[in-house]
């Protein structure tokens, strides 16, 4: 056989092999849902937290009496609030120093309502 004849049907497969593969290509497509990712914190230590140290409490000097919430108290005497707030309104009284009360003092009377007359 001819020298051309045997190298063009050795090298002719050998060239549609390798030049094939460069045009030729099989779509192979994966068609997969992805799964979810779920992310969750990593564990952590329990953090041992400590007691706060008891609070000591003092009490009042023994010379100075508690004041009730009431009353405002001067060296001259002390305001004292009475009245419930339903029945009675609030009011505050003046007290001066050194005497008692034996009596709840009447509460003030309220003003008259008058009628304001517009003058043209």
């Amino acid at each position: 056989m001819n020298s051309k004849v045997v190298r063009a049907v050795l090298i002719a497969p050998a060239l549609l092999a390798v030049l094939g593969g460069c045009v030729y290509r099989s779509k192979t497509v994966e068609r997969t849902t992805p799964s979810p990712v779920v992310m969750t914190p990593a564990p952590q230590q329990p953090v041992a937290v400590p007691a706060p140290p008891p609070v000591a409490t003092v009490p009042p000097p023994a010379s100075v009496p508690a004041v009730p919430s009431d009353r405002v108290v001067y060296p001259q005497g002390r305001w004292q609030l009475f009245g419930d707030g339903r029945a009675t309104p609030y009011y505050w009284v003046w007290i001066p120093a050194g005497s008692t009360l034996t009596t709840t003092p009447t509460p003030p009377t309220r003003p008259a309502a008058s009628a304001v007359i517009p003058q043209n």
